[in-house]
């Protein structure tokens, strides 16, 4: 049940960092196809300018891209210290329920050892009023 959950957070992880991948290409997609759609109209009035602003804005795309690349290794490094703070957690409750479980074992075992006793002194008892 637990390894359900942990898988389900390392899935629901992985699913918003390639969401918000495709949201960034989607964004740098949109911005390069701008710039060009502005190139080609503003081609008639000088070619000089039409080829800085394609260079200045795959500049930005660049820092963008960067910015972006920087941010993904920084999910990615939470990402890898969540699981395993994940794993240390599930270990420690496996050493709970272990541990648990020996002392449930140790119960059982005190609770019969009083049944016992309880019954000898029955037949003790009833052997007493017997004779």
């Amino acid at each position: 049940m637990r390894r359900l959950v942990v898988i389900r957070r390392y899935v629901l992880s992985v699913i918003g960092i390639v969401m918000m991948l495709f949201s960034a290409s989607k964004g740098l997609c949109s911005g390069y196809h701008y710039h060009n759609g502005g190139d080609s109209s503003s081609s008639d009035s000088s070619s000089g300018s039409s080829e800085q602003e394609p260079a200045g804005s795959n500049h930005t795309n660049a820092g963008k891209v960067d910015d972006l690349e920087e941010e993904i290794a920084t999910l990615e490094e939470r990402l890898s210290s969540s699981q395993e703070k994940i794993e240390a957690r599930d270990e420690k409750i496996e050493a709970l329920e272990a541990v648990v479980a020996v002392i449930t074992v140790l119960n059982v075992e005190k609770l019969q050892e009083e049944i016992n006793t309880v019954k000898l002194e029955k037949d003790a008892l009833d052997q007493g009023s017997g004779i």
